[in-house]
């Protein structure tokens, strides 16, 4: 049986990288796992600042990291379309 942190980190993995994708927990489980790689030196904490990531991100984009890259592209899709005068 998984213990909370790894239970934690899975919910966060889904809510970083989107919850209405099927990609989106593969995209969220990169950062977590090279957080959670480069965290290790400071035990427990390193849930607090993964709280502080998810908070921050969902005040910029609550559509998760796939919405972020979504809208990016098509930012770039737009900008490409328009006609030079």
């Amino acid at each position: 049986m998984a213990d909370f942190n790894e239970m934690a980190k899975l919910i966060i993995m889904v809510v970083l990288g989107s919850l209405g994708t099927v990609l989106g927990p593969l995209i969220g489980a990169a950062p977590v796992q090279i957080l959670t790689t480069y965290l290790q030196k400071y035990g427990e904490w390193d849930l607090v600042i993964f709280a502080v990531v998810v908070i921050a991100l969902m005040r910029t984009h609550v559509g998760g990291i796939a919405a972020f890259v979504h809208a990016g592209l098509a930012r770039l899709n737009a900008r490409s379309k328009v006609a030079p005068t």
